[in-house]
């Protein structure tokens, strides 16, 4: 069990061996998909004994819901970087827009596939949900702030929008089908574009 495994968990070996075993299983994930991912595929795909996963991990799903807040860490980071250069830049709302859909395009269709596979399975693995959950929370959170960096009103009542575009147009690629940064940029500035008296929830 994971309890008995803390002071090999936090050994520079053991860190690492964590983190080769979380990237393994989003590769895992997007490859064979959520059923596939079975702590021996994991672990072969990590290179590292089978019996690694059960030192680090409760369950498979406790390993997938980890991986999937490490995926999640390391992409509000490279967005917030993003957003710094935007206020730096001082950008308008249609250049924030497009910058926006270039760092959206730009995420791998493994990624995005993996990424889908651990929200479909959401449902049945509580341990999952939960990182979920908290996943779009968290991207939310980075959209409110570009919004504001760009200075669009009321950014809290348009995030869960943005999210849906940009996840709709992940979809779409990961489905096989083309999509360009130009066809994401236009969604996004419609969206953001839109005035105050159409959003607004009717008494």
């Amino acid at each position: 069990m994971a309890s008995n495994a803390e002071p090999e968990r936090r050994t520079p070996k053991g860190r690492m061996r964590r983190e080769q075993l979380l990237r393994a299983a989003l590769v895992v994930v997007g490859r064979e998909g959520y059923s596939g991912a079975t702590q021996r595929a994991i672990a072969a795909e990590a290179a590292v004994p089978p019996a690694s996963t059960h030192y680090f991990f409760d369950s498979i799903d406790h390993l997938i819901s980890e991986a999937a807040k490490l995926y999640l860490s390391e992409r509000i980071a490279f967005y917030n970087e993003a957003i710094d250069q935007v206020t730096v830049d001082h950008l308008s709302v249609e250049q924030g827009c497009r910058r926006a859909a270039q760092l959206v395009c730009a995420v791998p269709v493994e990624s995005r596939r993996a990424q889908f596979e651990i929200y479909l399975n959401a449902g049945r693995h509580p341990d999952v949900a939960a990182a979920v959950a908290q996943a779009i929370i968290e991207i939310e959170r980075v959209i409110v702030r570009l919004l504001t960096a760009l200075g669009v009103e009321q950014p809290d009542r348009r995030a869960a929008s943005v999210l849906a575009i940009t996840e709709g147009f992940a979809l779409r690629s990961v489905a096989g089908l083309p999509t360009s940064v130009e066809e994401v940029g236009d969604a996004l500035i419609a969206v953001v574009a839109i005035g105050d008296e159409q959003i607004d929830t009717p008494d």
